[in-house]
């Protein structure tokens, strides 16, 4: 009988290990953020928490500045595929197993709250380069665009464009111009 007991108890374990229960992952964006975010994030979004539990400082959402520019898509990416998958600290994880679409979505959208002060642009306008000339909204970024030249020559062009966010809406952009020229068949 009590080998019996023991036996069952085991298979329940392994179970419900194999099986997670969908009452594990919370059903609204806040719970998962008070679930699983507020731990590094901060309840009010800002990153700081009594007790850090990561060594790498964590994103502050409620900075329009630095919440606002990326595309919805890279939020998704980097809360299914941790943050390594965006270039971010490997200590933010990955929950691609634990939530869905839905609820991603629902969270992404949750996150955007943080940022409080309207007139914001979201980065879902920001379309790459070749797509359109310009982007929709300032970006902190460096681009380096090369020149096209539509007979052969011997020379290389290329502007480097350095583009700074003022405020919501406005940017600074300088562009330096660069051409490397070469002499007798060399650069």
């Amino acid at each position: 009988m009590t080998r019996r007991l023991h036996t069952t108890c085991l298979v329940v374990v392994v179970w419900s290990c194999a099986f997670p229960s969908v009452a594990q992952v919370p059903d609204s964006p806040q719970e998962i953020y008070r679930s699983w975010c507020a731990q590094c994030h901060g309840a009010d979004g800002k990153g700081q928490v009594p007790n850090p539990t990561v060594k790498t400082t964590p994103m502050d959402f409620t900075s329009c500045s630095l919440s606002t520019p990326e595309a919805d898509a890279d939020w998704a990416m980097v809360i299914l595929r941790g943050g390594p998958a965006a270039g971010l600290s490997a200590e933010m994880p990955a929950f691609g197993e634990a939530l869905d679409a839905d609820r991603v979505r629902g969270l992404v959208d949750y996150l955007r709250t943080f940022c409080a002060e309207p007139g914001w642009p979201h980065g879902n306008l920001n379309f790459h380069r070749p797509i359109f000339t310009e982007k929709a909204f300032p970006e902190d970024e460096l681009i380096l665009v090369p020149a096209v030249a539509h007979e052969r020559t011997t020379s290389a062009a290329v502007t480097a464009i350095f583009e700074r966010r003022l405020g919501k809406r406005a940017q600074l952009e300088l562009a330096l111009p660069m051409q490397s020229v070469g002499g007798s068949g060399s650069r």
